[in-house]
């Protein structure tokens, strides 16, 4: 779970998309494979990209591979549709993993991997005086066979000039019946401060756990302190800190990035001190690699990393349920968009261009600033008996009368988040029922409009046991649609989507689609769990909205429990319900 603080001027509701796909590099005959690789921008503004092409029947990270390039000449809107070689295969397995770097004096460095061996993998770097059209010669920066491992966008030249690599060093391991390279690696940074020419090893990040680490990635912090992200397996990004110019690292502790062993990759934002991250978050309920870097974020960090401030997905369960995306590289255009690229196996390379991210803390933490409070039978904004008050940073919602507060604002395509927990009180018709109230967006009409309570709107519910469920609190009149994958348990509608069938309603009295754990035997008692419910009794739980275009995705704790289509409505108000039961809220929070 993850909270959200920050506070940044609300993005306008009729902006650009979020993201784009702006690229596809797809495989083919005699391509198996078209892997990871980097941006650079050229002096003309033309961008160059950089990737590993593999050729022949096999797809496996040994089989033979060469470095080759495609171009944009309109600001990564569109790219070329021909490959050129940039360099053919240098090894006897092959050649991979780009960085593309401006040096201090202004020529580009090309970093890759040279894959000689199971035992010898080392990285080299090649220098370009015009701009990519041609490369110098090779530079070792690890004269001695072994094998090293530097992900591609990896090199980091900092503001002083000096140059950092950071490494993962799999030294050879004859214990056992099947002598190899440990997976567990040595983490460090090669050091040049001579734009390449030399270069030096810095101390090994501590690992006394002797935790899985690799992959390690670096990024200079406005404090002139370096960050190093580390893929593990201890199910998040490790992070350390260097205060030394990368010769010497803290202790790596976990993070704020929930991550399956995968790499991510971590830039600081143009014109700010905080932090734009790319991963693969980590998927509760879904086992085996594959799916687990079935999914892409990118996400806004604090200037240090400490704090994840908002989160968006660039590959969703709506967008691709099998592929197996990963190594993304980061090109900032500017201070409002990037590019990003990432592979899958299976389909080859995407280019996005996306929006950087914008995370609106939409409760001050104070009063009900920029929301307007709506009670049964009250004017707009009167609240006489105080179901709504804010006390330490937190919303109390007594549920003593029904209604709810709205935002005044309108919001389309954004991923919202808010944690809530019950209180002890159930008033009314909900007296000792399940504690019951829910999470209203793409709002509309006055208030009041739907049964004198609330706007018109599609609601994730928050009812204990049915956390997540969708509804349409409206008529069929106002025009809310909405359909999702669903399979039949008794009288209700349970999302399925694999082998459900796809259902539209467009009423309130059309009744739910409940999410994909609900218990077909749910009794309308405080207290009711199901055997798959996910939030715990008493603590803070994480609800997800992610409204993207006319689809929307529910997470739980960072769980997928529902999923909708087809949503004729795609922007408006959000809403927060009172409905007879006592629930607080807080860290209310909008990623655009």
């Amino acid at each position: 779970m993850f909270l959200c603080f920050a506070f940044l001027s609300a993005v306008p509701l009729l902006a650009a998309p979020s993201k784009t796909l702006v690229g596809t590099i797809p495989t083919g005959p005699d391509n198996p494979r078209n892997s990871e690789g980097d941006f650079i921008r050229l002096r003309n503004g033309d961008i160059l990209y950089v990737y590993t092409h593999y050729y022949g029947t096999s797809p496996n990270d040994e089989a033979p591979a060469y470095l080759a390039s495609r171009r944009s000449a309109d600001n990564g809107d569109t790219w070329t549709d021909e490959d050129e070689i940039v360099l053919p295969n240098e090894g006897k397995l092959n050649t991979m993993s780009v960085t593309l770097r401006r040096l201090s004096d202004g020529r580009i460095a090309l970093f890759y991997l040279v894959n000689e061996s199971p035992s010898d993998c080392r990285p080299y770097l090649r220098i370009s005086d015009d701009e990519g059209k041609s490369w110098g010669g090779r530079i070792s920066l690890v004269p001695e066979p072994s094998y090293n491992v530097v992900n591609n966008d990896r090199a980091a030249v900092l503001t002083g000039g000096r140059i950092l690599v950071p490494v993962a060093r799999h030294p050879w391991n004859d214990a056992g019946s099947r002598p190899g390279i440990r997976r567990r690696a040595d983490i460090f940074c090669l050091i040049s401060d001579d734009n390449g020419a030399t270069w030096c090893e810095g101390d090994f990040a501590p690992n006394p756990d002797e935790i899985m680490f690799q992959e390690p990635g670096v990024c200079e912090l406005s404090d002139g302190r370096l960050l190093m992200n580390i893929r593990t397996d201890a199910g998040s990004q490790f992070f350390a800190y260097s205060s030394d110019g990368g010769e010497s690292w803290s202790r790596p502790m976990p993070s704020v990035l929930a991550s399956p062993l995968s790499p991510a990759v971590i830039k600081r934002i143009p014109g700010s001190d905080d932090l734009l991250a790319v991963w693969n978050p980590q998927r509760e309920g879904v086992a085996g690699r594959k799916g687990s870097r079935a999914f892409m974020y990118y996400g806004r960090l604090n200037p240090d990393g400490t704090e994840l401030l908002g989160r968006r997905f660039l590959v969703s369960v709506l967008d691709s349920e099998e592929q197996n995306w990963q190594y993304p590289a980061v090109l900032f255009l500017d201070d409002e968009t990037f590019l990003t690229a990432f592979f899958s196996v299976e389909k080859g390379v995407d280019i996005y261009k996306v929006r950087i991210p914008r995370v609106t803390n939409l409760f001050n933490g104070k009063d009900f600033t920029g929301w307007t409070k709506c009670v049964w039978g009250q004017k707009p904004g009167e609240d006489p008996e105080k179901v709504f008050t804010v006390r330490d940073g937190v919303i109390r919602i007594s549920g003593f009368e029904w209604g709810g507060i709205s935002t005044d604002r309108e919001y389309s395509d954004y991923h919202a988040s808010l944690e809530f927990k019950w209180g002890a009180e159930t008033y009314g018709k909900r007296k000792e029922k399940a504690r019951d109230t829910g999470f209203l967006f793409h709002a509309s009409g006055e208030e009041g409009s739907c049964k004198g309570r609330w706007l018109w709107s599609y609601e994730a519910n928050i009812i204990e046991g049915g956390i997540g469920d969708f509804r349409i609190a409206a008529p069929e009149e106002p025009g809310y649609r909405a359909s999702c994958r669903v399979k039949a348990a008794g009288d209700c509608r349970i999302f399925d989507p694999k082998e459900g069938e796809n259902v539209t309603i467009v009423k309130h009295e059309d009744g739910p689609f409940r999410w994909w754990g609900f218990d077909p035997d749910w009794r309308d008692v405080p207290g009711y769990r199901s055997k798959n419910e996910i939030a715990k009794p008493g603590e803070w739980t994480l609800l997800e909205v992610i409204a993207d275009g006319g689809a929307a995705e529910f997470y739980v704790n960072g769980t997928l429990v529902n999923r909708v289509t087809e949503l004729s409505k795609t922007s408006g108000r959000i809403q927060l319900q009172s409905e007879g039961a006592e629930v607080f809220c807080r860290n209310i929070t909008l990623t655009q």
